[in-house]
């Protein structure tokens, strides 16, 4: 919208049909960054001063009540009053949408933007890091579903095509590839040698139970299920100390991820599929 010669709201008619799409795109679950992208790449859309949209621009739009004619004047008073204008979009869409955003905010306060896999793994089209984006998925029962994905921040090529991976598939990958590969490969025997050692010693000593494994061998497949139940249900602090002693580099490409140390003789080391 704009304003006319008398300072009267008028309808632009080359952006209301795309704040019309914004407002959809919003109810139908995608998050402010996806719309972000769908504006800026699929589109080309730009203001008047023929930028690209920001987020905090993308934010007040979905947050501004004019579009459905109505304002508050002054701001803050309580005092609403319906203009004049055509409005571009029903009270019921402004509502639908608002209501998701709170129902976001109140999910992403409780889960404070914790993410186990961040800043851990490097994108393998640009080299740039990987982070995580929230999505959130309003139910047939009322309720919302939340979803983490994992892809390239762009730091290094924004226009990079990486594919964005759900966590669940991460963590799926990452169990797998424990199974394939050796401790020492992975470089994890240290790290929780000890630890399962000691939670045998209890079940021996405390619970009176017999020793579960007899040699090397079967104490390395012991202390591989204890990273695996780790990367499914551990603590996000205790996800990320796994990580962080690999020997390798997470690598994230093409809806899969792998560790950077591919030769010839162990084909053990090739991408695992995790999906989209």
């Amino acid at each position: 919208m704009t304003r006319g010669k008398e300072g009267h709201v008028v309808i632009d008619p080359i952006r209301a049909h795309v704040v019309k799409q914004i407002f959809q795109l919003a109810s139908e679950g995608w998050s402010h960054r996806r719309i972000r992208r769908w504006l800026r790449d699929d589109l080309d859309f730009r203001s008047k001063n023929n930028k690209h949209l920001a987020m905090s621009t993308i934010q007040k739009i979905l947050c501004t009540p004019f579009y459905y004619g109505e304002f508050e004047f002054p701001r803050k008073s309580g005092n609403w009053y319906k203009g004049i204008h055509t409005p571009l979009i029903t009270k019921e869409l402004y509502d639908q949408v608002r209501e998701q955003t709170d129902a976001k905010k109140r999910l992403q306060y409780v889960y404070k933007k914790n993410f186990a896999y961040t800043k851990l793994m490097k994108c393998g089209l640009c080299g740039g890091n990987v982070t995580a984006e929230e999505k959130f998925k309003a139910l047939k029962d009322g309720s919302i579903a939340r979803y983490v994905y994992y892809g390239c921040t762009r730091s290094k090529d924004p226009s990079c095509k990486i594919r964005y991976i759900r966590e669940e598939y991460l963590i799926q990958s990452l169990r797998e590839l424990v199974d394939k590969l050796s401790l020492d490969d992975l470089g994890l025997r240290g790290q929780f040698e000890k630890e399962v050692e000691r939670i045998h010693r209890f079940n021996c000593d405390v619970m009176g139970k017999p020793p579960m494994y007899t040699d090397a061998e079967e104490q390395d497949v012991d202390i591989k299920k204890y990273i695996k139940y780790i990367l499914l249900d551990g603590s996000i602090e205790e996800k990320r100390n796994i990580l962080l002693n690999l020997k390798s580099k997470l690598i994230l490409k093409d809806g899969f991820v792998y560790l950077d140390v591919v030769t010839d003789e162990d084909e053990s080391l090739m991408p695992t599929p995790v999906g989209e």
